[in-house]
């Protein structure tokens, strides 16, 4: 990330928040090889992120006191691991459209950062992680131009 052109990568909230990201992505792959051995890993991240981010935000309750943009990158992260947790696309999509109904600009990030992600996969090697990460990123960065 310190040799990225974006200013954003000055501050180090954004460097976590882009370390973050990547290991989304990661867990993409590990979540398939969980599968592979019969650890249901994906059940249980979707679990926490049912109590963790869908319930907050029906409550209104999500990141109550965080700032803009942060609150919504932070939330776009948290709903694309969502939808990661996800065993198929339209259970995935189904997931990012229910977070899109209860905030428009967290979703409309996670969904933007989703798209991308999928044209990537699979995700069978380090270039394609990577190469997605490259993408993904600025579709982070924007989010705040995406509230409404």
């Amino acid at each position: 990330e310190r040799d990225m052109p974006y200013a954003e990568m000055q501050v180090e909230v954004n460097r976590m928040l882009c370390t973050r990201l990547f290991r989304v992505l990661e867990e993409e792959v590990l979540l398939s090889q969980a599968a592979s051995h019969g650890i249901a890993a994906r059940t249980r991240l979707a679990e926490r992120f049912e109590k963790e981010l869908v319930e907050p935000l029906r409550s209104g309750k999500y990141q109550k006191g965080t700032k803009e943009p942060l609150r919504s990158r932070l939330g776009a992260l948290d709903a694309l691991e969502f939808a990661v947790a996800a065993v198929d696309r339209p259970t995935a999509r189904a997931r990012m459209r229910e977070v899109s109904e209860l905030d428009g600009a967290i979703g409309r990030t996670a969904a933007f950062m989703y798209a991308v992600m999928d044209r990537y996969r699979p995700f069978d090697s380090w270039d394609r992680i990577t190469g997605a990460y490259y993408v993904v990123v600025p579709f982070l960065f924007e989010s705040r131009n995406h509230a409404g």
